[in-house]
């Protein structure tokens, strides 16, 4: 389905004139309406009641611009969603832990900031002892590491 003859419906749609339609996207008359006759075609059903004005959709056409108005929030927030990743802000951050630090007040408002500004992006949350910290870490099965080192300097007095 062409995406020329989809905005040229959506353009008739909201305007409710072939000509208003045209004058928008910078296209004649005749041009829009031979749009709108070949995604008719296309579809097998009318998607505007004929010799009435202003324009009014049929049944059909007004389920039609319904699914392509909900396609295009979805293309939006799909081109969204790409930039984003583009940039490195979607994903999973994996955060490994020590499990006396896995509540640490200092930690809840930082994990909570930053889904806040990066809300595509899932945190997930393992806790282990130091040993195993470090081989995950290693071994990239954790992005990084969190503990105070003042409690772990306690943790071996």
């Amino acid at each position: 389905m062409d995406l020329i003859l989809l905005e040229s419906f959506v353009t008739v749609a909201e305007t409710k004139s072939v000509s208003k339609a045209a004058e928008i996207l910078f296209k004649s008359q005749p041009v829009v309406s031979r749009h709108i006759i070949s995604l008719e075609k296309e579809l097998g059903y009318d998607l505007f009641l004929r010799n009435v004005r202003p324009m009014t959709l049929t049944s059909e056409g007004k389920l039609f611009l319904d699914g392509i108005l909900k396609s295009r929030i979805i293309m939006q927030e799909t081109f969204r969603r790409i930039e984003a990743l583009k940039n490195g802000y979607e994903g999973t951050l994996n955060i490994c832990t020590h499990p006396g630090q896995l509540f640490m007040y200092d930690l809840v408002p930082v994990l909570r900031a930053f889904q806040e500004k990066y809300p595509n992006i899932l945190v997930n949350i393992e806790a282990n002892y130091s040993g195993e910290l470090s081989r995950r870490l290693r071994d990239k099965r954790c992005d990084c590491v969190y503990w105070r080192w003042e409690e772990y300097q306690d943790e071996n007095r």
